[in-house]
């Protein structure tokens, strides 16, 4: 008998830390102050980085730095601040 041959997978550990993304979040709004939701998610987006940047989206609505709006159903969805561009991360996202 042959032995059957070995496969072998590599596994690749993807680092992205929730605090990026929001930092990510955050300065793409400074500089277009209305952006379309899946601006969010560019082409070729991992699936962790999908979730990371979603995850940081609800903590940053949470928190109210930015709104979130559709105006009818199934439309875009837009993001924009709800504070001053300068306006520093709330000690409760400094801390991710």
């Amino acid at each position: 008998k042959h032995a059957a041959p070995e496969v072998v997978h590599e596994v690749v550990l993807e680092q992205i830390s929730l605090r990026e993304r929001i930092c990510f979040i955050l300065d793409t709004l400074r500089e277009r102050p209305i952006m379309l939701f899946t601006d969010l998610f560019p082409g070729g987006s991992t699936r962790l980085q999908i979730l990371t940047t979603f995850l940081g989206l609800l903590e940053l609505v949470r928190t109210r730095m930015i709104h979130v709006l559709q105006e009818e159903q199934f439309g875009p969805i837009t993001l924009s601040l709800a504070v001053d561009a300068d306006t520093p991360l709330p000690e409760s996202l400094e801390q991710l």
